[in-house]
C-alpha cells in the first residue's frame, strides 16, 4: 500500500533534481570563469528559493559538470575554492535529502560516476561514492 507513495516520491526527486540540473545548465553554459559560474549558480539557487534538496542537488552537479568539463589544468587558487564551496553545498543537500553517496554518484550520471568522487574529494579527503 506504501509502496506507490514511495514511487512517486522518488519520481519527484528524480524530477526535481533534472530540474535542477537543466536550470544550472543553462545558467553556468553562460558563464566565462570560476567566479561567473558560482554568481550564476548562486543565481539559479536564490531564484528558487524554496526549491527542494533535489533542485540544489540538480543545480550544484551542472556546475560541477561545468567544472569537470574546463579541466583541472585551467583552475585557479580561487577556482578551487568555489568548487570547494559548491562541494560542500552539494554535501549538505545529499544530507537533506537524505541519500547516500552511491546515489549521489549516480545521481550524477556520468559515464564515470568516480569523477564525481575525485572532484569531492578535493574538498572532502576521505569521501568515496561507497560510503554512507
Amino acid at each position: 500500500m506504501l509502496a506507490p507513495l514511495a514511487d512517486a516520491r522518488a519520481a519527484a526527486f528524480l524530477d526535481d533534481v533534472e530540474a535542477g540540473r537543466n536550470a544550472g545548465a543553462a545558467r553556468v553554459a553562460e558563464a566565462t570563469d570560476g567566479a561567473a559560474r558560482a554568481s550564476a549558480l548562486q543565481d539559479v539557487l536564490l531564484a528558487h528559493d524554496r526549491a527542494s534538496a533535489g533542485f540544489a542537488i540538480g543545480a550544484l552537479l551542472a556546475a560541477l559538470d561545468a567544472d569537470l568539463a574546463r579541466g583541472s589544468a585551467t583552475r585557479g587558487p580561487h577556482d578551487r575554492a568555489l568548487l570547494e564551496r559548491q562541494v560542500r553545498d552539494l554535501l549538505a543537500a545529499q544530507t537533506e535529502a537524505g541519500i547516500g553517496n552511491r546515489a549521489l554518484c549516480l545521481l550524477s550520471g556520468r559515464g564515470e560516476p568516480k569523477s564525481l568522487e575525485r572532484q569531492i574529494r578535493l574538498a572532502v579527503p576521505r569521501w568515496s561514492c561507497e560510503r554512507h
